[in-house]
């Protein structure tokens, strides 16, 4: 689960410079987030809450903040969409493809 990553990354975080947090932080976390994120249209709003909720730990994990620190600014930082956002891109990005002949050839 993305949240025992995130725990398990933190236990290490002291050996990392911000760079390295951040691609490990990319590769780990929020590759997994967005894997078929397409999918996650018009799921519940508690579903992509939880979901939020990791891309904020991870967040916070990349910038040093504790649990209650406020992230929203970290996300802009770290050019990151909310959840929602990134879920709605995804399926605009494969539309806009697939109109204009630069996806993939199953779609």
């Amino acid at each position: 689960s993305n949240s025992v990553i995130i725990i398990l990354i933190s236990k290490v975080r002291f050996l990392l410079t911000k760079e390295q947090m951040k691609l490990v932080v990319n590769s780990m976390v929020i590759s997994c987030l967005d894997y078929c994120n397409g999918l996650y249209y018009g799921i519940a709003e508690k579903q992509i809450n939880q979901l939020q909720v990791i891309q904020n730990s991870a967040a916070k994990l990349i910038s040093g903040k504790y649990k209650y620190d406020h992230v929203g600014d970290d996300l802009h930082n770290l050019h990151w969409l909310q959840v929602r956002k990134r879920i709605v891109f995804k399926i605009a990005l494969l539309s806009y493809k697939a109109l204009n002949g630069q996806a993939p050839l199953y779609i």
